[in-house]
């Protein structure tokens, strides 16, 4: 095995490790129908235990041809690296263009959005006014204690489809169950097969941060 490999292979422990031990975070902030963490609550939280674990989480704000971006990214003392990306959208004001206030909400929520991204933790609650009925994409889930059958749920959109994924799959690396998660991996990449080929098409980045979580239990 290489020094790279092995470093890979020490990182994605220590990560497994981190991630099992973040707490359930209370949702302290609310805006129009739903709840949400707010980033001061992950700051305090998650950073301080991040560093403990010897992981290092930063943001870099970026821009290509389309558009701006803000990169979060994870690091570990091995060498061990991920990191995701966020579109940022702003609010523009047609005499002044981007307001201070719309481009510091627009950064907050994607430190908050990237961090959750990476960690795989829920930082939202689903808007109560969403109905079944009105949903484009379905998250099929695999068996858990709570959902003995198995659980279906409808998602308006393509990237919430990709966020509740990948929280998903953050809690199958939580439970640390190789067995249950090797099974849980399968059926979500079978069941999930047509919306995950569009979500590559569409947003390959979003694809491969899913995808590699699919090798999580893979000897």
């Amino acid at each position: 095995m290489s020094k790279t490999q092995s470093n890979e292979i020490e990182g994605i422990k220590a990560f497994v490790k981190f991630r099992t031990s973040i707490p359930g975070l209370h949702k302290d902030a609310k805006a129009h129908n739903y709840k949400y963490v707010s980033l001061d609550n992950i700051m305090d939280n998650i950073i301080p235990l991040a560093e403990s674990n010897g992981f290092r989480i930063s943001h870099q704000q970026s821009e290509d041809e389309k558009g701006e971006f803000l990169v979060t990214k994870i690091e570990h003392v091995s060498g061990w690296t991920d990191a995701t990306r966020t579109p940022l959208r702003y609010s523009v004001n047609n005499d002044t263009g981007k307001t201070m206030q719309s481009m510091g909400s627009a950064l907050t929520y994607a430190r908050r959005y990237g961090i959750s991204c990476l960690l795989g933790i829920t930082a939202d609650e689903d808007d109560d006014g969403v109905k079944a009925s009105k949903a484009t994409y379905t998250l099929k889930l695999p068996k858990t204690q709570k959902y003995p059958g198995g659980q279906d749920v409808p998602i308006n959109d393509l990237s919430q489809f990709a966020i509740k994924l990948d929280e998903f799959m953050g809690n199958v690396i939580k439970a640390g169950k190789p067995e249950w998660g090797k099974q849980a991996i399968k059926y979500l990449q079978l069941n999930n097969k047509i919306t995950l080929e569009e979500l590559k098409s569409k947003n390959t980045e979003m694809y491969n941060q899913i995808t590699e979580k699919f090798g999580a239990y893979d000897e």
